[in-house]
């Protein structure tokens, strides 16, 4: 449907206008009320003027000056595009809004709220050194294991030294091989062996295609260090080249291995892979950040690594299958049980790199709008100016620091959702998809800019000096 589907601020208008029309008749009925000092000016608008009513008069009129304007940007807009745009609830345009469409990186945010509902905020995850037990003498007789526990950022210390996004919370490696040592193991006569099978072992998606300017993900392990590479940059050697690991849970086993000999802790067997048996104990564990945290920096900085573990995690909790397919599925299932209308969505993948996933502008809408920008859903989203991938957009623009939002960008998707908030109660919920096959062009990613700002110049309403009661001399 088009952006004429519901008109409601004619409505709206009308009911100001007769309540300004049966305001002038009682114009002469008003009763004059002296000021406090007993002075000559009093206030004489009538009962029923909408002067005693601004805001009824003006958020309609900043309502349509939005619609106007998002109307008319509209008009470059590529056939298979929707936009839908609210004001605490209103609905100020819905252009197109059940056109199932390619989000790309917007599909974080249906992750992100789904996870969240299903785990809570603070939910942690935890990479544990398991085994039979330890003697007196702290050795460890056999095999220990490494037990993956799907925390997307276990990484080493030269790793995290690297990164240039700030303030992620990575979860050290380091710091369990501290506390595998403080907790008096001094060696492990078996093998270190590594145990992802809290997920499957697929290491990425089937219908992933190149994407020009996109890194896709390492390979995906519920027991993954680095991101899953085996080789990267570092500070001793900035020259290195990012190589994905073959193993990944082979690759975290030795990376603890390395650090454990650093701490004087022996592994005698060498590495394996391998599943934890039962009645196994836990000698030590490291846990990540909260689930908000892990949330927020996916939306800020559109990680899709953490995206695509975070969907596994779904699967398990919802479908006890740490599958990708699981998970697609149970983002869907969480969101509908939540309220949200998922009709006409299809579910893929987390990160959204898949052109197979599709869904409405009225979904994306809907979810933000259940989650709101106080929530940590929205805590999470990028700030026009500031932060993650709209760090440096918008800035000394009216959208910097109001705006919040989760980017998407493929060869042929641009897309935008997320808030805008203000000071006198109005915030806004939108979201934008662009999708032009087989590429973008210069005009759609200028379009998305221009909807932003046209949002962030929300509310304009005239002065509300012009529409308050009038003090008259008498």
């Amino acid at each position: 449907m088009g952006v004429l589907r519901r008109i409601v601020l004619p409505v709206a208008l009308g009911v100001v206008t007769v309540a300004a029309a049966v305001g002038a008749v009682v114009l002469d009925q008003g009763e004059a009320t002296a000021d406090a000092d007993g002075g000559d000016e009093a206030v004489v608008t009538p009962v029923l003027s909408p002067r005693r009513l601004p805001e009824l008069i003006t958020t309609p009129g900043a309502d349509l000056t939005l619609r106007l304007r998002l109307i008319e940007l509209l008009g470059t807009a590529p056939p298979d595009s929707c936009l839908v745009v609210e004001a605490d609830g209103r609905e100020v345009l819905a252009h197109q809004p059940d056109t199932a469409l390619v989000p790309a990186s917007t599909h974080k945010t249906l992750v992100g709220a789904a996870i969240l509902e299903t785990l809570g905020p603070e939910h942690r995850f935890s990479t544990e050194l398991q085994a039979g037990g330890m003697d007196g003498a702290g050795v460890v007789q056999g095999d220990a294991w490494l037990v993956g526990g799907g925390d997307p950022q276990l990484s080493s210390d030269a790793f995290a030294a690297t990164d240039e996004r700030e303030e992620v919370a990575r979860t050290s490696m380091e710091d369990l091989a501290d506390a595998i040592a403080a907790a008096g193991v001094t060696r492990i006569t078996g093998r270190l062996v590594a145990d992802e099978t809290r997920y499957d072992t697929a290491r990425t998606v089937g219908s992933w295609r190149p994407v020009d300017g996109i890194t896709s993900p390492g390979p995906l392990s519920a027991l993954a260090v680095n991101d899953g590479f085996s080789s990267f940059p570092t500070s001793a050697d900035p020259a290195a080249p990012r190589v994905p690991s073959t193993d990944p849970p082979r690759s975290a086993a030795a990376t603890l291995a390395f650090l454990l000999a650093e701490r004087g802790v022996a592994v005698d067997g060498g590495i394996a892979v391998g599943a934890a048996p039962d009645g196994a104990v836990v000698l030590a564990a490291v846990e990540s950040a909260p689930l908000d945290e892990l949330v927020g920096q996916m939306l800020t900085y559109s990680d899709n690594h953490s995206s695509e573990l975070l969907l596994k995690e779904l699967g398990l909790q919802e479908a006890a299958a740490g599958t990708t397919a699981a998970g697609a599925d149970a983002v869907g299932q969480v969101l509908a049980q939540a309220g949200v209308d998922v009709s006409g969505a299809t579910f893929v993948d987390g990160s959204g790199l898949s052109d197979t996933n599709l869904v409405t502008c009225d979904l994306l809408a809907a979810a933000l709008a259940e989650a709101g920008p106080d929530s940590p859903l929205g805590a999470g989203l990028s700030v026009a100016g500031e932060s993650g991938t709209l760090a440096s957009l918008f800035r000394d623009t009216p959208a910097q620091g109001r705006l919040l939002a989760k980017t998407g960008s493929l060869n042929d998707v641009r897309s935008l959702a997320g808030f805008v908030t203000n000071d006198v109660g109005d915030d806004l919920v939108f979201s934008l998809l662009i999708n032009r096959p087989p590429f973008v062009e210069d005009a759609d990613v200028e379009l998305r800019t221009n909807i932003a700002l046209a949002l962030a110049d929300y509310p304009q309403r005239p002065p509300i000096a012009d529409v308050e009661p009038v003090p008259v001399e008498r």
